[in-house]
């Protein structure tokens, strides 16, 4: 008899601590991670190019193969730069859906230009909708030092101001640069005129824009200077 009491006795609790645990048993999966696919833009026309995903480079230097790894289901803006300074930049909206994707970076022998060609997915038809305005505060983050001197070695590696110039113009998105920083890198364009474009395009990337006076004393012209400082003052 008390056998068979013991014996209900535990099963009972077998049963209990089951419930307990919601009937899983102790092995069950975890949830899995977040997929990511990798793309890889490359060129078989012997171009050298820099990558930028969404504004932000990928790469220090310009390669002729760049292995990107992009989570499934987003759109992203994909911008290629080359060396060259007669060749245009070309961009392409592109979506990972399968775990592995390419972009060929050719040489358009007829408008004399670069194209973006993916294979395995194809690019979606119709551009991205409009992104909604983001608050007003947090707003967009100062430039690291980190961030700012691989941008600063981007541009130093650049033969050409015209180049300089469509990577910094790119670079500029979605952060801030402080009035140094700013002057730092007006620095690494060759010519004044390049220097004024650059600090144009610059100033709405500005986090002290009251001190941008520090700016324009990279310049060697005092025209140089005071094209700036109307151009800015027209912005107020």
């Amino acid at each position: 008899m008390r056998r068979a009491i013991f014996a209900i006795f535990l099963l009972l609790s077998v049963v209990s601590v089951q419930a307990q645990r919601g009937g899983r048993p102790s092995g069950h999966p975890q949830t899995p991670q977040p997929l990511v696919s990798e793309l890889r833009v490359s060129s078989h026309d012997n171009i050298q190019f820099y990558v930028f995903v969404n504004g932000e480079p990928t790469q220090i230097l310009p390669s002729r193969q760049v292995d990107i790894s992009l989570p499934y289901q987003n759109d992203y803006e994909i911008i290629v730069v080359t060396k060259t300074p007669q060749l245009r930049a070309a961009t392409l909206v592109y979506r990972p859906e399968t775990p592995a994707g390419n972009i060929d970076v050719r040489l358009n022998h007829r408008s004399g230009n670069i194209e973006l060609v993916p294979s395995n997915p194809a690019p979606i038809a119709t551009p991205p909708a409009p992104p909604v305005a983001p608050p007003p505060y947090p707003g967009p983050s100062i430039c690291s030092q980190e961030q700012f001197e691989a941008f600063a070695s981007q541009l130093r590696g650049e033969s050409f101001d015209e180049t300089r110039l469509t990577v910094a113009q790119i670079g500029l998105r979605n952060r801030l640069f402080t009035c140094q920083q700013l002057q730092a890198l007006a620095a690494i364009f060759t010519f004044d005129e390049s220097r004024v474009k650059f600090l144009k395009a610059a100033y709405t990337s500005c986090a002290d824009p009251e001190n941008y006076v520090i700016c324009v004393q990279v310049l060697t012209f005092s025209s140089s200077r005071e094209e700036v400082l109307k151009y800015i003052a027209n912005l107020r």
